[in-house]
């Protein structure tokens, strides 16, 4: 439920590359 909310806010607000670039996106 959650990956799907951080989904939807990274399209409706695209993060700066260094937040994209979040270990937390990469397992």
């Amino acid at each position: 439920m959650y990956l799907i909310a951080i989904v939807r806010l990274v399209t409706e607000f695209p993060l700066p590359p260094e937040i994209e670039a979040a270990p937390v996106l990469e397992p």
